[in-house]
């Protein structure tokens, strides 16, 4: 009886020791458990910031930067969208008191109803709708961003002087700042995306239509 006894009392020490190991091992596992899914979504993490950092990248090659472009590639870029551009050419412009405006080595053009907005009074004009684009960078962003505030506040000036002009200023596109004028049946349509002023007049929007496929729309 006694053997008995003890050999209960033996089993039953030993099966409480085999439980208590088996929880111990169940308590491993499940902090390995919980170690090993720390690490996996760590991993992930890093895995979509990667991902993030990837798109990023591709996105920015992909976008048009028009600090590393002159004014000709310009018109490239514009007659890849619309063919009106692929033959065109410059001429050298020069404004009269009047408000008309000449080629240096040829045609006489009527008086320009934004002649007292002109961003220049002698510089080049595009053969196609009247364009003009002026480099308003001095290798400093900042100062060119200036240069263009001085042009945005003539435009504000002038609509103070004259009651027949009036013009209406967005930003959009990048951060493009947009200007559209109407004064005598005419418009102007002017925008800046550094470093370039654009200003192209009476084309109905086409110019600045084709500007925003390539540079806006990739």
């Amino acid at each position: 009886m006694k053997k008995m006894v003890f050999l209960i009392g033996l089993l039953f020490i030993i099966g409480c020791s085999q439980q208590n190991n088996i929880s111990k091992d169940l308590n491993e596992a499940h902090q390995k458990i919980e170690q090993q899914q720390t690490e996996i979504n760590a991993l992930r993490a890093e895995i979509e910031e990667l991902k993030q950092n990837s798109n990023e990248v591709q996105e920015n090659q992909f976008k048009i930067d028009l600090t590393q472009w002159k004014e000709d590639e310009v018109i490239k870029a514009l007659a890849s969208k619309n063919l009106k551009f692929k033959d065109a050419s410059w001429f050298q412009y020069q404004y009269r008191d009047d408000g008309s405006y000449y080629d240096l080595v040829g045609e006489i053009f009527p008086i320009d109803p934004f002649s007292n907005i002109a961003y220049s009074r002698r510089n080049r004009e595009l053969n196609v709708n009247r364009l003009r684009i002026f480099n308003l960078d001095p290798g400093n962003k900042e100062i060119g961003d200036e240069e263009f505030q001085k042009y945005e506040d003539l435009i504000k000036k002038q609509l103070i002087i004259d009651e027949k002009l009036s013009c209406n200023f967005q930003k959009e596109c990048r951060g493009t700042t947009f200007i559209l004028c109407l004064k005598e049946n005419q418009q102007l349509y002017a925008w800046f995306s550094y470093p370039y002023l654009f200003v192209a007049r009476n084309d109905g929007g086409e110019t600045l239509k084709t500007f925003k496929e390539f540079y806006c729309d990739q």
